[in-house]
């Protein structure tokens, strides 16, 4: 028995490509290996157990730390322990695989003798060297110990990569059983006989030659060009569909299913490829998971796990969270209860079963108790989330089909088995993290599986064991990076040296780079195409390093390269292969601004029977908002991202402010009034404001305390000292207007008083903003509000008031002493009945409008067209607005990004 061996050979490889050869195997590293403990009857059944190598000697290095403090990675350790235990075990694996014995001496150097002490350590404890004698390196060592005691069932070994530039260990494998009088010989690679321009290339390379060579364009050499990996794809799946004899090998380098895609679209049969990917659904869960176990909460992390399409927690409960933290980004506020069991009753009419497991899966996420995530957590907890997910994953496997499931179950498993064999009793988030780290493994993506008749293909140079007829390099461009450091210090290396070991160095990797690097150009027989995208996914491509020793020695290169972005190039590529021509695509003049939606017929019940201020404002200014969202009823997902900072912020203080007026009479001075404050924040933060306890935010969040407790203790002044009195905090009013209900709920009413009043409106920020409504008359919303409480009485005073930098914007000279009113600008009793006119116009010419089912859509872009569309039309009505409506999330809809 033959077996060809090659450090590729695990990997999908097409049996066409073989040479042929009687009772040949072809085998990896991971099949010679199962091979030959097989046939030394060791075991190669062991699952893998690096991720709980890895705690296990960082037990091992904590003893060797108390023993003496000070070695070379003490801080490093102090600092993360679980990731320099990690590249110590690396460092351990790769020393023992270049075959140093581990025994300390005189000479020994200090860096070497501390694995030499971890060694021992790891002998004399049997639970320690059980687990870590479990990893690669340990079961090689055995294996060829066991060698030269064991009868090998094959004659010949025929390796693919020349033997020096195998990694170390391997060489010492191949030498091992050339000892026991096996042949063990290289693959010979040959090129081609001929006298085309791929066999001069081939010369060239093979013999380093200096000379410069011609070409003669005979198109067994091609190189084709385009500005954009997808384009060059769509054109090269298009000429292989359109040339029945031209059916090539692909090597395909990068992990890109771009080609394949391409080819799919083209009609053609698919390779099936399978790209890697850490960011799988199922795998999310595992990275978001501990986040439920601390305090805070982060809330875009618990948006995250909700919105996953693979999560153990309902998909309607989790929806119905997910809207609630979008809006109050923390756990358990105002609300938090009828929207869960809102939710849970809907479930509750639809299964009781699914109901039933919709609580227990809440209780364990949301109920369960959360820990300082600044300090520790029992580890049990841990392990529990990771097993409850294990075993959740398990279940559904049993339910649906996929794998998904059971490679979540099975990391779900490694995890907690990691958490577990941690000796302290209690972790921290950094632990949690660093433990999924470690069980993380990218998980392969397949679009479609391979269909009959594709095109044969190989991953890695060294996979191709014979000369293909013609071999297509797609994406020949740097997509390795050479290697130019080692972690070994001279001295050591000299030492090693002088024991007989040599571990694996950057020259040693550098050489096997360059080797297969060249090995495509050397192997193929009668054609070779090298595709060259100028950039992939947006980013600039850089140079294959053999393109400048193929690029200045061809005198005539030009002759051999094409742009298919360019059809002249394209055409002369016909004298080659059959090549699909451009098709000429007619410009097409862009269309006229848009004004109007046109509908045949409005929408059944499209008049609302109730309206706010705001949404009187909306159909006023930008109708198609108030179409969208109050007729239509589409609204922005909340699975989309969170409220902004500076909206919650907003949120908050009103909060605050709001619950301070209930209880004017509470405080006694500014001391009692700002410590409420701190403490109301506080408990709101955590309810609902969680972004702002999370790390990093403490300053942030201090200047956001500060700034609500000087506006709560300035609005609480001017009250006071201008003696009013509140008369209706967040209070709802209804009445009747242009036979509709007209509803109302202002921030605050403050009277004094028999007649007098004020309606006062909330804002964040924005002062130069809210100036510049009342000096251009544009404040609707305080207008209705002031019409709507007025009562019989005088006209209310209008204010808002900006809580940073706590500033009271009125127009009434009369309603704060020592406030500046805005200048040149009339009392509301003068200006808001003209108003009002002015909004019941607009109002009824909106809903002409409407009625014949024309919906302004009004922009930026389009308001001088609007103005020309109406002429003289708006003279009696409020003035239109010439911007884009902020705060919209309809942009896309009205056009504004065509």
């Amino acid at each position: 028995m033959v077996v060809y061996f090659g450090l590729a050979l695990d990997e999908h490889f097409e049996q066409e490509l073989l040479p042929a050869h009687n009772w040949a195997h072809y085998l990896g590293p991971s099949g010679l290996m199962q091979l030959l403990e097989t046939a030394c009857g060791l075991d190669h059944s062991t699952p893998d157990m690096d991720y709980l190598r890895i705690p296990v000697y960082r037990k091992a290095i904590v003893r060797l730390l108390e023993e003496q403090a000070n070695r070379f990675f003490s801080g490093s350790f102090a600092s993360d322990q679980f990731a320099t235990s990690k590249d110590l075990l690396q460092k351990r694996d790769e020393l023992l695989l270049a075959g140093w014995d581990f025994q300390s001496e005189p000479e020994t150097p200090p860096y070497l003798a501390v694995f030499a002490d971890l060694e021992k350590i790891i002998t004399a404890d049997e639970t320690i060297h059980e687990l870590i004698s479990k990893g690669f390196a340990d079961r090689f060592t055995r294996l060829l110990e066991a060698i030269p005691q064991t009868e090998i069932p094959f004659h010949t070994l025929i390796h693919v990569e020349p033997l020096s530039l195998l990694p170390v260990f391997w060489q010492r494998l191949l030498a091992a059983l050339a000892a026991k009088g096996l042949t063990v010989v290289a693959q010979g690679h040959h090129s081609e006989k001929g006298s085309g321009d791929l066999q001069l290339i081939q010369q060239m390379l093979g013999e380093n030659s200096s000379q410069k060579i011609n070409l003669k364009g005979d198109g067994s050499f091609l190189i084709l060009k385009s500005k954009r990996a997808v384009d060059l794809a769509r054109q090269l799946s298009k000429i292989v569909a359109e040339n029945e004899d031209f059916k090539p090998t692909c090597l395909l380098m990068d992990h890109s299913l771009l080609f394949d895609m391409a080819l799919s679209e083209e009609g053609q049969a698919a390779l099936g490829l399978s790209q890697p990917s850490l960011s799988r659904p199922g795998q999310q869960v595992l990275k978001l998971a501990g986040s439920f176990l601390w305090h805070p909460v982060d809330p875009a992390k618990i948006l995250e796990f909700t919105g996953l399409a693979v999560k153990p927690l309902q998909a309607d409960l989790a929806h119905a969270i997910a809207r609630y933290i979008s809006e109050r980004p923390g756990l358990m506020g105002e609300g938090w209860n009828s929207i869960v069991f809102g939710a849970l009753a809907r479930l509750g009419q639809r299964s009781t079963e699914l109901a039933e497991e919709a609580k227990a899966q809440y209780r364990f996420w949301f109920e369960r108790k959360r820990y300082d995530i600044q300090r520790d957590a029992p580890k049990s907890e841990a392990i529990s989330i990771f097993r409850y997910i294990q075993f959740w994953a398990l279940k559904q496997a049993g339910k649906e089909s996929g794998a998904i499931f059971g490679q979540l179950a099975e990391q779900s498993r490694k995890a907690a088995e990691l958490l577990d064999a941690i000796p302290e009793e209690r972790i921290t988030a950094l632990d949690i993290e660093r433990v999924v780290r470690t069980i993380f493994e990218p998980l392969n993506t397949h679009l479609h599986p391979p269909q009959s008749g594709h095109l044969n293909y190989v991953r890695q140079p060294n996979a191709l064991l014979s000369n293909p007829g013609q071999l297509l390099w797609w994406n020949f461009t740097a997509t390795e990076k050479p290697y130019f450091f080692t972690h070994w210090t001279r001295k050591v290396i000299q030492y090693l040296s002088s024991k007989g070991v040599f571990p694996d160095l950057p020259e040693r990797k550098n050489r096997f780079q360059s080797w297969s690097q060249l090995l495509p150009l050397l192997k193929a027989g009668k054609q070779l195409i090298l595709t060259i995208p100028e950039s992939i996914d947006g980013k600039a491509t850089n140079n294959h390093p053999l393109w400048p020793h193929i690029h200045t020695r061809i005198n005539n290169i030009d002759a051999v390269i094409f742009d298919l972005d360019d059809p002249k190039q394209l055409q002369q590529l016909q004298k080659h292969l059959l090549v699909p021509g451009f098709e000429v695509i007619p410009v097409k003049e862009p269309e006229n601004e848009r004004l109007f939606l046109q509908l045949e017929n409005m929408p059944a019940h499209w008049q609302r029977e109730y309206e706010s201020p705001s949404s009187l404002e909306s159909i006023i200014y930008y109708p198609y908002q108030w179409f969208f969202k109050y007729v239509l009823q589409w609204y922005k997902s909340p699975l989309l991202g969170m409220v902004e900072i500076n909206t919650l912020k907003g949120k908050l203080a009103h909060k605050v402010l709001e619950e301070m007026l209930r209880q004017l009479g509470a405080y006694q001075n500014k001391a009692t009034l700002t410590a409420w404050v701190d403490q109301t924040l506080q408990q709101l933060m955590e309810k609902e404001g969680s972004p702002l306890l999370l790390y990093g935010k403490e300053p942030e969040k201090l200047n956001f305390i500060n700034k609500v407790q000087y506006a709560a203790w300035h609005l609480y002044s001017l009250i006071q000292e201008n003696n009013w009195q509140p008369l209706a905090i967040e209070e709802e009013l209804e009445t009747t207007w242009q036979d509709i209900r007209l509803r109302a709920r202002a921030d605050l009413v403050l009277q004094r008083g028999h007649d007098e009043r004020l309606v006062m409106d909330f804002k964040w920020k924005s002062k130069t903003y809210r100036k510049e409504m009342m000096l251009n008359k544009e404040d609707l919303q305080l207008c209705l509000y002031a019409w709507m409480y007025k009562a019989n009485l005088k006209w209310p005073a209008t204010a808002w008031f900006v809580v940073e930098p706590s500033l009271v914007i009125t127009r009434n000279p009369d309603a704060f002493k020592d406030i500046q009113a805005l200048p040149n600008t009339e009392t509301e009793s003068v200006l808001y009945p003209g108003i009002m006119q002015q909004i019941e116009k607009t109002w009824n010419w909106r809903m002409e409008q409407l009625e014949q089912g024309r919906i302004e859509l009004r922009t930026e872009a389009n308001a001088s067209l609007l103005e020309e569309h109406y002429e003289d039309d708006l003279s009696d009505l409020l003035e239109m607005k010439t911007q884009d409506a902020p705060f919209d999330d309809y942009q896309v809809l009205v056009g504004k990004f065509q």
